[in-house]
């Protein structure tokens, strides 16, 4: 049974709106940034957004939505410092990582506005994040993982 079926997110209107306002301004300016390290620098603001709003109004769905942001974007600058800091440069950031967390993005502030079940779209995240990882990498290299 899908749990997330017939449950609203519980937040406050007002933080509803905010949030879905930051996710929408994060995506954008992940579009225009061309430096995957200030791309980087505004989806790890999705989570802290997130988090903030949860400590001013927890709700057990918000929370999913954080940890699964916030632990995507630490995943992520991990793989990004190792790349940037030429200790591995054998395994390289997937070309359309970015563009696709940004449409992930908008998708999931369109989901939270509208109240509609996120998980297919944080499935999405957590997918484009475990590009990140060799084992991902490979896959995507042998057509396992499609973008």
């Amino acid at each position: 049974m899908n749990r997330w079926v017939n449950r609203d997110l519980q937040i406050d209107n007002y933080l509803r709106k905010e949030l879905v306002k930051d996710l929408r301004h994060c995506a954008d300016r992940i579009m225009e940034e061309r430096d995957p390290r200030r791309k980087l620098l505004f989806f790890e603001q999705c989570g802290s957004m997130a988090g903030s709003i949860l400590e001013l109004n927890y709700d057990k769905q918000l929370n999913f939505i954080q940890f699964t942001l916030e632990i995507s974007a630490k995943a992520i600058s991990l793989r990004t410092e190792v790349i940037f800091g030429e200790e591995n440069e054998t395994i390289p950031l997937v070309e359309d990582l970015f563009s696709r967390l940004a449409e992930a993005l908008n998708e999931l502030a369109a989901k939270i506005e509208k109240d509609e079940e996120p998980y297919k779209t944080l499935e999405e995240i957590v997918q484009l994040t475990y590009l990140t990882t060799e084992a991902g990498y490979y896959q995507h290299q042998k057509g396992q993982i499609r973008l």
